[in-house]
């Protein structure tokens, strides 16, 4: 009997090959995590700079070794929330993303 002859089906890049679809993928998904911790750094470094931690200071008892002249007059519970903020965003976003991709197909999510 003939051997059956098959169409060679293309060869699949490898791995860690610039034509690789899983190694795009993961340089994306590492790069959107850093770009989201990068955001909150910047807030959390900027929010001390945006609050008039004079008045702040006066307000609330506490004792203020220099001045700063920022404009907003939060709370520490206002501040405290503005920054948890972005973790439960974070949270959230995550949560849905792995209803969503259980629902349909993860590589339509990241994509």
């Amino acid at each position: 009997m003939p051997e059956e002859v098959t169409a060679a089906e293309p060869k699949k890049p490898a791995l860690f090959s610039i034509h690789s679809q899983r190694l795009r993928v993961c340089i994306l998904m590492m790069l959107s995590g850093a770009i989201a911790q990068c955001m909150r750094l910047n807030l959390s470094m900027g929010l001390p700079c945006m609050i008039n931690a004079t008045l702040s200071h006066e307000l609330y008892n506490t004792t203020l070794k220099e001045e700063n002249t920022g404009t907003l007059d939060w709370s520490p519970q206002q501040k405290s929330a503005i920054l948890s903020a972005s973790s439960w965003g974070s949270l959230i976003a995550t949560l849905l993303a792995g209803y969503v991709s259980d629902k349909f197909q993860p590589k339509i999510v990241i994509t």
